[in-house]
């Protein structure tokens, strides 16, 4: 069942819908071909699982695995300010790999962290001699990074990189064409152009560089407006922005527009 909701639903042939839900009747069809599984079998995996790693929706027509997904979806988790210090269990032999990379979400969408050195420890033994690594989450939260809360209590972080590329991406853009047009030697030579470049020919170097740097604020700041338009929606009226299956945030720094400005000033991305 954790095959099927975390990594390959694909194996009886089902599919997970962006938020990691599978349609509750297609489990007992599909598992029931190798091993013995009906509804009230299920419906006992869930109650009964100490984890509380499975979960029904309201109507119980849906079933999903509430973390530890390798495939990308947002299972809307909440987004939750951490106590001071975590906990990362680990078998021993990842120790090298860990103190040269540091922790990272391996083949699953998330970084998990315990709430505690006993839980931490019981994760470890998993895999081996258990080595437990302290998580400063209260620093990381204060320098930027999210934190999420399982149902089951497993506090998870995330790197996105797609967010991050995003924002990114617009920034490689924020150099305004008109601009450079302004500065260098005019628009493209066409009938539609001629008085903007009649008008650009009248004016003094020192002139051109002023009206350039007018140009260029404003490129920059239509993008800042358009961001902070998207982060009113994500605020005010739900509106939720996906890429693969990860969900932007709309307060990684502060904001998008804030996460934009700040990166054309050369500020780095919290660790």
């Amino acid at each position: 069942m954790s095959l099927i909701l975390r990594h390959k639903p694909e194996v009886i042939r089902t599919q997970l819908d962006a938020h990691g839900w599978a349609d509750v009747n297609a489990l007992p069809a599909g598992i029931g071909k190798k091993y013995p599984i009906n509804r009230d079998i299920l419906e006992e995996i869930v109650r009964s699982d100490s984890k509380q790693r499975y979960a029904f929706n309201e109507d119980r027509t849906l079933i999903r695995a509430n973390q530890g997904h390798s495939i990308q979806m947002d299972v809307g988790l909440p987004v939750t300010e951490p106590p001071e210090t975590l906990h990362h269990g680990t078998a021993q032999r990842f120790s090298g790999s860990i103190g040269a990379q540091g922790l990272l979400p391996e083949s699953r969408l998330y970084v998990h962290r315990s709430p505690d050195q006993e839980t931490a420890e019981k994760v470890g033994r998993r895999h081996g001699v258990p080595v437990i690594y302290p998580v400063n989450a209260g620093q990381m939260h204060r320098d930027g990074s999210l934190f999420y809360l399982s149902s089951d209590g497993v506090w998870l972080t995330k790197e996105l990189k797609l967010y991050k590329a995003f924002i990114d991406g617009l920034v490689e853009r924020k150099d305004s064409m008109t601009a450079r047009w302004v500065k260098g030697d005019g628009f493209p030579q066409t009938d539609d152009n001629k008085a903007k470049n009649d008008l650009f020919a009248a004016l003094t170097p020192a002139q051109r560089e002023v009206l350039a740097e007018i140009l260029q604020d404003e490129h920059i700041a239509g993008i800042h407006d358009a961001l902070a338009y998207i982060n009113e929606m994500m605020d005010l009226d739900g509106l939720e922005l996906y890429q693969d299956g990860e969900s932007y945030p709309n307060d990684y720094f502060e904001s998008l527009h804030y996460d934009f400005i700040s990166r054309c000033d050369g500020d780095e991305w919290p660790e």
